[in-house]
C-alpha cells in the first residue's frame, strides 16, 4: 500500500479497487482542510507562461487522467481550455465536478470554455483522436505490465497533438523499462531510448548501488528500506564509485547530444505522437 507522507494517508496498493480508491479519497476530503493536490507539474509562478506556450502550439483540449484531487483541470480549464478531468473514482470525479477548491491564490482565471469530469477506466478507450494534450501525474506506473500496456494504448489513441506528458515518482531501473516499453508499443516516440536503456545497462553492470536523481546517478546513502548500509560510508569506496558513474554519465551525454538532430526530425514528423516522461524523485 502506497503511503502519501504529506497526507499521513495511504493510497490503495491494488490500482483497480475503485472501492479502496473511493474511501481514500472520502476521507482526505473530509479531513483534510485543503483537499487537492495542486497543480503537480507545474509551479504557481510559471503556470500562465505555460498556458500561453500551449495556445502558441494550438492546444484547446487538454485530458487529465486519474486526476483525483488535482487543480490542474480547474486551473486549465479557468485559462480557457477545453478540460477533460477523468478518474475510476466516483468521489474524486464528484469532487472535480463540484469545483470545490480554493483557487484564490490563481489570480486571472475566467469562466471556463469547457470542463468535463466523469468516471473512467484507464484500460478502456476514450475520445478517440480529442485530446490535443495529456497531463498524466502518477497514474500510470502502477499498473500491470499487461494493464500498463492498455493503459498507454487509451492513451495514444485519445491523443490528437503531439504530446503525452507521464509523470511518475520514485521510478527507477526495470521499472522504468516497464513503462518505456508499454508506451513503445503503443507507437509513441521515446526520444533518447536506446541511448537511455544503454546507459542503464551501463551503470547495472558496476555493480555499484545507484539512483537516477535529475537524470544524473548519484551513490545513496541509504538502501531502498532506508538502512544504513557501512560500505556505502566508507569515503574512498564513495569516491572511486562516484567518479566511475561520473564518467558513464559523461559518455552518456555525449552520446545523447550527438543524436539530437535525429531525434529532432523522427520528432517533427506529422504522424509523431510524443510520449514526455519525468521521473521524479521523492
Amino acid at each position: 500500500m502506497g503511503f502519501n507522507r504529506k497526507y499521513m494517508t495511504c493510497t490503495p496498493s491494488d490500482w483497480n479497487n475503485v472501492d479502496e480508491w473511493n474511501d481514500y479519497f472520502r476521507d482526505r476530503i473530509s479531513n483534510e482542510e485543503r483537499p487537492d493536490d495542486g497543480l503537480n507539474l507545474f509551479s504557481l509562478e510559471e503556470i500562465k507562461g505555460v498556458a500561453q506556450g500551449l495556445r502558441d502550439q494550438g492546444v484547446k483540449t487538454i485530458w487529465v487522467p486519474g486526476c483525483g484531487l488535482s487543480l490542474l483541470p480547474s486551473v486549465f480549464a479557468g485559462l480557457g481550455f477545453d478540460v477533460f478531468a477523468t478518474d475510476a473514482s466516483s468521489v474524486a470525479v464528484a469532487h472535480q465536478d463540484s469545483r470545490n477548491f480554493d483557487l484564490s491564490c490563481y489570480e486571472g482565471l475566467k469562466v471556463e470554455a469547457g470542463f468535463v469530469a466523469e468516471t473512467h477506466d484507464l484500460r478502456n478507450m476514450y475520445r478517440s483522436s480529442e485530446i490535443d494534450l495529456i497531463l498524466n501525474v502518477k497514474a500510470f506506473q502502477r499498473f500491470k505490465v499487461e494493464e500498463m500496456e492498455k493503459v498507454a494504448k487509451t492513451h495514444f489513441t485519445a491523443l490528437r497533438g503531439k504530446e503525452a506528458i507521464f509523470s511518475t515518482l520514485n521510478c527507477q531501473g526495470s521499472d522504468r523499462d516497464k513503462v518505456e516499453d508499454s508506451l513503445s508499443k503503443a507507437g509513441f516516440f521515446i526520444p533518447f531510448i536506446d541511448i537511455e536503456r544503454s546507459f542503464r545497462s551501463e551503470l547495472k553492470e558496476t555493480g555499484i548501488p545507484y539512483a537516477l536523481v535529475l537524470g544524473r546517478p548519484i551513490v545513496p546513502q541509504v538502501d531502498e528500506n532506508g538502512k544504513s548500509v557501512e560500505l556505502w560510508h566508507d569515503e574512498v569506496w564513495r569516491q572511486s564509485s562516484k567518479k566511475t558513474l561520473l564518467s558513464i554519465y559523461e559518455s552518456y551525454m555525449k552520446n545523447k547530444n550527438e543524436a539530437q538532430q535525429s531525434q529532432l526530425e523522427i520528432f517533427s514528423l506529422p504522424e509523431t505522437k510524443f510520449a514526455n516522461i519525468i521521473y521524479n524523485t521523492g
